[in-house]
């Protein structure tokens, strides 16, 4: 009998399987679907299938459930707005530089052109629409602003103009007010891209997302629901967790939960006191735990707050359009719909209920001197819920107006018996450019055609 050299044969079953796996790993990139851009791979596909639909064990309830989309970027819907060959600089000169240089605080001539004469100014931001603009000053030299713009003319005429930024580094607010030396910092940077949907970065910014991901360890949230229509609705609740427009819940016959902050305070009040992520930061740590205990995973109740850590374990309260404070004009939960035809007696109806929805808000505006009274034209689509609350039957409406405006508006309406209920925003759905430049108000603008169409041309 000869002894079996155990130990070989595993040391040696351990090589081969490491081996194996070696290889698959090494060949991995061919198992990527084909769709890749460069060296980085495209981010393609869905969620898994088990995050598709997040729904309550408890309740039979429809509106208790929540399916989510399943994205699909080169959907055929969207191909016709898509042009995937136009190039926004192919007009621009590339062999172009700029006849200025600001540097370490310091604006200077790097033009070899000795009739050129230069000149900069300051800008500094007064209000969302307007500057504060310094005096130019024509002799190079140090300047303390973050945004110089340039400009330098030849015989009494401008030929150049450009816009220099920098950033000046500022003072701490305040010292530390707790010991930080024995606790784990991290730095935290924040790239926002205004105005570009998950699904046209998609598009657009393959590399860049697939950078991020695979190699920053960045995570992507295509889940994360809008709640206003613009930048500023949806900026406050990133950064603050404070709401600044009402939720219509009257479809769950509840009353309408009022925005947290007005326009007023969240601009002119000063936050101190508030749980702005910024001000927890001011004291250079963590104030509510140490960095250790984010190994704690469990639900955390915080008075007051209205959504959950996505760092965190999820509660197993149903996240739907009833149960979240999501306007459900913004909600992405899927729901089945039927089209109906638009040039019916109910669409035509449900259509003028949408117009008379637009001049109610422009009403309480009180900016019926400004603008014109939308009158409906044609009902373009009406989509019908298949599953009806509480008696009442939902419908998803798009409604053009008629000349001059031909604004078109979507909205949500609830029919019961013949009242029918505009429910929460309207939204307007086509370009309206300058025609509405005569209303300061970022809420009413969508709703406006100035009766004076000089203003802002």
């Amino acid at each position: 009998m000869h002894n079996v050299p155990w130990a070989a044969l595993i040391v040696s079953g351990c090589m081969i399987v490491y081996v194996v796996f070696l290889g698959i790993a090494s060949y991995s990139p061919s198992f990527v679907p084909e769709k890749s851009y460069g060296i980085y791979h495209a981010i393609i596909g869905n969620m898994p299938e088990k995050y598709q639909k997040m729904v309550s064990n408890t309740s039979n309830d429809p509106w208790e459930h929540c399916e989510l989309p399943k994205y699909d970027v080169w959907d055929e819907q969207i191909i016709p707005y898509v042009n995937p060959d136009r190039n926004p600089l192919k007009d621009c000169d590339r062999t172009f530089k700029p006849l200025t240089e600001l540097k370490n605080s310091s604006w200077s001539i790097v033009s070899n052109n000795k009739n050129l004469e230069c000149r900069a100014r300051c800008h500094w931001r007064k209000t969302d629409r307007s500057n504060k603009i310094g005096d130019w000053i024509r002799t190079p030299g140090p300047i303390d602003c973050e945004f110089v713009e340039a400009a330098c003319s030849e015989n009494k005429q401008d030929v150049y103009g450009y816009l220099h930024s920098q950033v000046i580094p500022k003072p701490a607010i305040k010292k530390p007010t707790i010991e930080t030396s024995g606790l784990m910092q991290f730095d935290v940077f924040v790239i926002l891209l205004d105005s570009l949907s998950y699904s046209q970065g998609k598009r657009s910014l393959p590399r860049t997302l697939s950078y991020f991901t695979n190699h920053m360890d960045g995570v992507i949230f295509p889940y994360v629901n809008k709640i206003g229509e613009n930048s500023r609705p949806n900026g406050v609740p990133i950064w603050f967790g404070k709401s600044l427009e009402k939720v219509d819940k009257s479809l769950f016959g509840e009353k309408v939960v009022p925005p947290d902050w007005s326009y007023k305070y969240f601009c002119k009040t000063f936050k101190d006191n508030e749980t702005s992520l910024f001000s927890e930061f001011h004291d250079y740590g963590y104030r509510y735990q140490s960095a250790r205990s984010f190994t704690e995973t469990e639900p955390s109740p915080i008075p007051g707050e209205k959504g959950h850590s996505y760092i965190r374990k999820q509660p197993a309260t149903p996240r739907s359009c009833k149960n979240m404070p999501v306007p459900l004009e913004y909600c992405i939960c899927q729901f089945k719909k039927t089209k109906l035809p638009a040039k019916t007696k109910i669409a035509k109806l449900i259509g003028k209920a949408l117009a008379s929805a637009v001049n109610t808000q422009i009403e309480e505006g009180n900016f019926t001197g400004s603008c014109i009274k939308m009158e409906w034209e044609k009902t373009l689509s009406l989509l019908m819920y298949d599953h009806k609350f509480e008696g009442a039957t939902l419908y998803t409406v798009t409604a053009e107006m008629k000349e001059p405006s031909r604004a078109q508006f979507k909205g949500n309406v609830k029919v019961v018996g013949d009242e029918i209920t505009v429910l929460g925003m309207v939204e307007r759905s086509n370009k309206y450019g300058k025609t509405a430049e005569c209303v300061r108000s970022e809420y009413h603008r969508p709703y406006c055609y100035c009766r004076d169409q000089q203003i802002g041309s």
